[in-house]
């Protein structure tokens, strides 16, 4: 999941993620661009999870998103939980987060903080790695394409 967290603005380019802009939206006394993403029927193992991304309005870098997790319980799919990214690296032309806190989400804003993740020594490779490492994911039956 930490990775998915780390990962999230490139995923929800995936095919099956439906992209839905929302009206701009104030958190913390400041103005944020939204979008909204749900799932095709069938896309992974959770379709009725959903997720919206808070854009900072003059930077474009993500800082906030809310989600919801419907593995256990497709009725959770409007119970929302919340992520901020603070902090940005730049690792070949491309930004990624270095530092995401955990929030709960009440009364439509950030609650108390639940936990922080930092990732540390980013790096990118086009060497495809050994499909081996990704064995362990078959007991879970999850579908996993390497291209």
């Amino acid at each position: 999941m930490r990775f998915y967290f780390f990962a999230l603005p490139f995923v929800t380019a995936d095919p099956g993620a439906r992209q839905v802009p929302l009206s701009p939206a104030a958190l913390n006394g400041k103005m944020y661009n939204r979008i909204k993403i749900s799932f095709d029927e069938g896309i992974g193992a959770a379709p009725k999870d959903q997720y919206i991304l808070w854009y900072d309005s003059s930077t474009n870098l993500l800082e906030y998103i809310n989600y919801s997790v419907t593995f256990f319980n497709e009725a959770n799919a409007d119970q929302y939980n919340a992520i901020g990214y603070k902090a940005w690296q730049s690792v070949e032309g491309l930004t990624f987060p270095t530092e995401i806190n955990g929030y709960q989400w009440e009364n439509d804003s950030l609650g108390s903080l639940r936990y922080t993740r930092r990732f540390f020594d980013i790096s990118l490779s086009r060497e495809r790695p050994d499909p081996q490492i990704f064995m362990y994911l078959l007991c879970y039956n999850i579908s996993l394409k390497i291209i």
